[in-house]
C-alpha cells in the first residue's frame, strides 16, 4: 500500500485441512502479543488457485491498522474488503473494470443485508450482519480515499493516511476505537474527511450511498452492467486508486 509491509514482524501459520470447495475456506488475524495470521487451506489444490485467491490480501490488509475494537469491526473489515479488490487490481490479478465490478457487487450485497439497524448496532449484532458490516465499511473507505485525493489535489489518499497511522499509532498494546482512529487520521491528513464520514454513516440505518462518488469517478452502473466513463470529473482519481499512484491533476471536491 505504501512501499513497505506495515508490521515489523507478522508470523503466518498455514493449517492444511484437506479437500474443500475452495483453496482457503477461512482465515483470521490474531492480536495480542503481536500480530499474526492463520490460513486454513485445502493443500490439494493447484498453486495457481492460491495466487488468484483474495483471502490473503484481505487478511494481510488488516495489518494496516493497529488493534481496533471488535465493536468497530466495520472499520477493520471494511478496510480489508476494500483493499482485497484494490490491491489485486494494482498487482494485475484483476483488471480495473473487474475490481470496480467486484466492489459494486459487494456494495449490493451490503445493501440487501440492511435490516433497519444502524451500522454501529449491526456491528454488534453477530455474524448475521456480516455483509452489511463489511461492505458498509468498504464504502466508507472508498469515499474517504476518493475525497482525500480530490481535496488534496492527489497529495493525500487512504494509502498515505495509513502510512501516517503506522508511524504514530502501532505501539505495543495499542487498542483503538474507530472514532479515535478516524480523529487521528484527520490529524494526519489535516482534513476532516474521516470524521465527516463517521458522523454521516456510523449511526445511520441506511447503507452508505456511493452514487455520487461513483458518478464523479466514472463508475457507471446500469442494469446488468458496470462500465467506466473515461471522461468523468474524477477519472484520474479512479485510475490512481486502482493503479496505486497519485492523481496527476484533479478537480477540487465540493
Amino acid at each position: 500500500v505504501y512501499g513497505e509491509f506495515p508490521q515489523q514482524a507478522a508470523p503466518i501459520l498455514i493449517v492444511a485441512i484437506g479437500k474443500r470447495n475452495e483453496p482457503v475456506p477461512w482465515a483470521h488475524v490474531l492480536r495480542g502479543g503481536g500480530v499474526a495470521a492463520v490460513f486454513y487451506i485445502d493443500e490439494t489444490r493447484p498453486i495457481g488457485e492460491f495466487t488468484e485467491d483474495w483471502t490473503a490480501t484481505h487478511e494481510l490488509s488488516h495489518m494496516l491498522l493497529p488493534y481496533v475494537s471488535s465493536r468497530d469491526r466495520w472499520f477493520s473489515e471494511g478496510l480489508a474488503s476494500y483493499y482485497q479488490n484494490v490491491l489485486r487490481a494494482r498487482d494485475g490479478r484483476l483488471t480495473e473494470l473487474q475490481a470496480w465490478r467486484k466492489l459494486h457487487a459487494g456494495f449490493e450485497r451490503g445493501k440487501r443485508a440492511v435490516n433497519g439497524d444502524s451500522l454501529a448496532r449491526a456491528t454488534r449484532g453477530g455474524w448475521g450482519a456480516t455483509m452489511r458490516v463489511y461492505w458498509s465499511g468498504a464504502t466508507i473507505m472508498l469515499k474517504a480515499d476518493a475525497l482525500l485525493r480530490a481535496r488534496s489535489g492527489g497529495r493525500q489518499s487512504l494509502d498515505s493516511a495509513l502510512r501516517g497511522l503506522q508511524a504514530c499509532c502501532f505501539g505495543e498494546g495499542a487498542y483503538w476505537s474507530a472514532r479515535e482512529l478516524f480523529e487521528e487520521l484527520d490529524r494526519q491528513t489535516n482534513l476532516d474527511v474521516f470524521m465527516t464520514l463517521y458522523d454521516a454513516h456510523v449511526m445511520d440505518s441506511d447503507f452508505p450511498s456511493v452514487d455520487e462518488t461513483f458518478a464523479q469517478l466514472g463508475v457507471v452502473v446500469q442494469p446488468g452492467e458496470v462500465r467506466l466513463d473515461q471522461e468523468a470529473p474524477w477519472g484520474d482519481i479512479r485510475l490512481a486508486i486502482m493503479g496505486g499512484r497519485e492523481a496527476a491533476s484533479v478537480t477540487s471536491a465540493p
